[in-house]
């Protein structure tokens, strides 16, 4: 009974130890914006963003105001800045 035990004991802490090794290893996200994505607005996608993840906004104009909520994420323009407008002024009010 005791063997069982130890085997057991070893089990476990072999798994545990891998699974926080490979916590860290795990891939973040990338969340797509624009027509036809999973998200309309970029403040959508942010919003759904946990740290490390990416959000990847594709061409067009973005009428909208965009706040990161203190994120550790990555925003950026899936063709370029030349395509892909950020229009924070387009009918907002002043904050």
């Amino acid at each position: 009974m005791e063997m069982k035990r130890r085997h057991f004991s070893a089990v476990f802490v072999i798994t545990l130890a891998a699974i926080l090794l490979c916590a860290p290893c795990a891939r973040a996200a990338t969340l797509e914006v624009g027509a036809g994505k999973t998200y309309a607005t970029i403040q959508d996608g942010i919003n759904a963003a946990n740290a490390g993840y990416t959000v990847l906004v594709y061409p067009g104009t973005y009428a909208e105001r965009i706040n990161f909520n203190g994120k550790a994420i990555t925003v950026k323009a899936a063709n370029g800045p030349a395509v892909t407008i950020i229009n924070g002024s387009a009918g907002a009010a002043a904050w």
